[in-house]
């Protein structure tokens, strides 16, 4: 995740709190990389947030 953050120079809190970056960051490495798959796993901290906690 890390990694894939990196890849479009975005920071990790940034990936793992908007859905928009998480998915194209997995979306360019997928295109970058020749990957014939992409596995969108569970994102704990989009999902607590999604329902109102506040994430430090």
């Amino acid at each position: 995740m890390y990694f894939a953050a990196n890849f479009i120079e975005k920071t990790y809190g940034e990936f793992a709190s908007c859905y928009n970056v998480w998915v194209e960051a997995n979306l360019q490495c997928m295109d970058s990389f020749g990957l014939d798959m992409l596995g969108l796993i569970s994102n704990p901290y989009l999902e607590i947030s999604a329902i109102g906690a506040k994430i430090q």
